[in-house]
């Protein structure tokens, strides 16, 4: 009875080459053989979807003509033996390779060196090109038969060791020791004794390697090993670490709830290893591995949070203000973070806040405009109300706009005297100036009347001397509308003359006094302002209008 494994390793086959796409490549003379990852993780028990095929025996001219009949054929690897195949009927690519191997290097790059490849190159000359002895394993597709160089292959894997296959593996191509490494932390093998000398004798040419190399290594280690931390370990101890990411401290990463944390959390792994990197933690690994914008933040974000967390998760308030740089992927990678570190997550604190942004204020703006602030003051007045808001846990919008006139001392009020008497803000009284002024130039004869005795009268006379005692010292809130304002008028009584400007918000005023006092003292009030008069002194205008 055939294993699940089995059943999979023949789908896929069957996939990328058909009986037919086979037969035709044995009748001109071609061996297929599996080889390299997928027959190594079939062997330690493991599914792969890696076929990683080698046709022996043939050309790679040759075998693009034979596999062109059955779907499209791309010779972009042609340089080092490689077709990209894609079945017809299918999406995805298939490497095929031919044998090749790799002679003397030609530069520093691990990509100078001469290749020779074709037909008169062996099976065994191929395997004995590749890096490590469990890499080298081949199998025969149609025998299922292990071909394995002196069985070195099989016995490393029974000793669960990474051992080089050349002496001079690492000089070809250094990216071969990050690869031991996310090789031992994958599958919790130890590195040969030779070969982990070796690593350690040419760490330094690790620098040469590329940013992208880097970064499908990190990634593979990170999310195919149960335990990266035994990677991490690695790079310390070899000392790769110190020309990858230097600055980077062993004592200072908590490798624990490295191998706790979710698997797509590629950035607040890599925000973990850097937390010596501080403020520049995402300027280095968009530079030593290039990580994407997104990418690069999130690790900042999380290098960030791990050094101000504690005080952070302390006052909500610094928690905002933390948060106003960082976008939804930094909220994950840190969630991620707290998620292995079992503790609430910054989504979940979130959520049970009332306010987390000057959007969810309950005073706006265009509120504090009207109070008179302008520019930079109403954004300091809402940077205050958000600061209130978040560490009261109130968002109430009367109490947050008599904090901001408290706290910028704007001069709005109602005052209880023999007249109850609303006091304009600056705005307002900057609108009224304007009438004042305008009215006193074209009316010689007439004084301006002081800005600071500017004001409404909203109650006076009998009615309201009887409720006076009553609310003597009592505190009034003020109205919650705009108070707009009628160009001026002529008023005349008696040997009284005085202009005014006469309140737009006639019944909104009225509703705003009867509520004040829960009655209506002076039912016939008109709501104004004086503004001018003949001596500038207020309490020769006309009175009723």
């Amino acid at each position: 009875m055939r294993t699940f494994k089995q059943h999979l390793y023949e789908n896929y086959l069957a996939t990328a080459l058909s009986a037919d796409v086979r037969d035709a490549i044995k009748s001109k003379g071609g061996k297929i053989y599996q080889i390299g990852g997928a027959v190594r993780d079939e062997i330690l028990g493991k599914v792969s979807k890696d076929l990683d095929l080698l046709i022996v025996g043939l050309e790679l001219d040759e075998l693009g003509r034979i596999l062109k009949p059955f779907g499209k054929v791309n010779l972009v690897g042609k340089a080092f033996g490689i077709i990209k195949f894609v079945p017809e009927g299918e999406t995805e690519e298939v490497d095929i390779s031919i044998p090749r191997v790799d002679s003397k290097s030609t530069g520093k790059g691990h990509k100078d060196f001469e290749v020779k490849l074709g037909k008169g190159i062996s099976l065994q000359q191929d395997q004995l090109r590749r890096d490590f002895w469990i890499n080298a394993l081949a199998k025969d597709i149609d025998t299922g038969e292990v071909i394995d160089v002196e069985r070195k292959g099989m016995t490393d894997i029974k000793k669960k060791e990474i051992r080089m296959i050349s002496p001079v593996a690492f000089e070809e191509d250094p990216l071969r020791m990050l690869r031991a490494i996310q090789f031992a932390a994958r599958f919790d093998f130890k590195i040969e004794k030779e070969t982990f000398n070796e690593i350690k004798k040419n760490a330094r040419s690790i620098s040469t390697v590329s940013a992208e190399r880097f970064q499908e290594e990190f990634r593979k280690m990170f999310t195919k090993a149960d335990k990266p931390s035994i990677g991490i370990k690695l790079l310390f101890v070899t000392g790769l670490i110190d020309h990858i990411l230097p600055q980077s401290n062993l004592r200072h990463i908590d490798l624990a709830t490295i191998d706790k944390l979710d698997k797509k959390a590629f950035p607040t792994f890599i925000g973990m290893i850097m937390g010596g990197y501080s403020s520049g933690a995402g300027k280095e690994v968009a530079k030593v591995m290039r990580l994407s914008n997104v990418d690069s933040d999130a690790v900042q974000n999380v290098v960030s949070y791990m050094t101000k967390g504690a005080f952070l998760e302390k006052d909500n308030y610094k928690l905002v203000q933390f948060l106003r740089g960082v976008a939804d992927k930094g909220i994950k990678s840190i969630d991620a973070y707290l998620t292995a570190k079992k503790r609430p997550t910054l989504s979940s604190k979130l959520r049970r806040m009332k306010v987390t942004t000057i959007k969810d204020l309950a005073v706006k703006g265009r509120d504090l405009m009207k109070l008179g602030l302008k520019g930079k003051q109403v954004g300091d007045a809402l940077q205050y109300a958000l600061e209130f808001a978040v560490r009261s846990g109130r968002n109430n919008k009367t109490e947050l706009t008599n904090g901001i006139k408290e706290k910028f001392g704007i001069n709005e009020e109602v005052k209880v005297e023999s007249i109850l008497k609303y006091v304009l803000s600056s705005k307002e009284i900057g609108v009224l100036k304007k009438m004042r002024d305008d009215v006193v130039k074209k009316n010689p004869d007439m004084k301006p009347i002081d800005d600071k005795h500017l004001h409404v009268s909203l109650a006076s006379g009998p009615g309201w001397k009887k409720l006076r005692p009553e609310y003597k010292g009592a505190s009034f809130s003020d109205p919650d509308f705009r108070i707009d304002f009628e160009p001026p008028k002529r008023a005349e009584s008696g040997n009284s003359v005085s202009w005014y400007a006469k309140v737009k918000q006639q019944k909104q005023f009225k509703d705003y006094v009867t509520d004040l006092l829960q009655s209506d003292p002076d039912p016939k009030r008109v709501f104004h302002v004086s503004i001018a008069n003949k001596t500038g002194k207020v309490g020769d205008s006309v009175a009723t209008i």
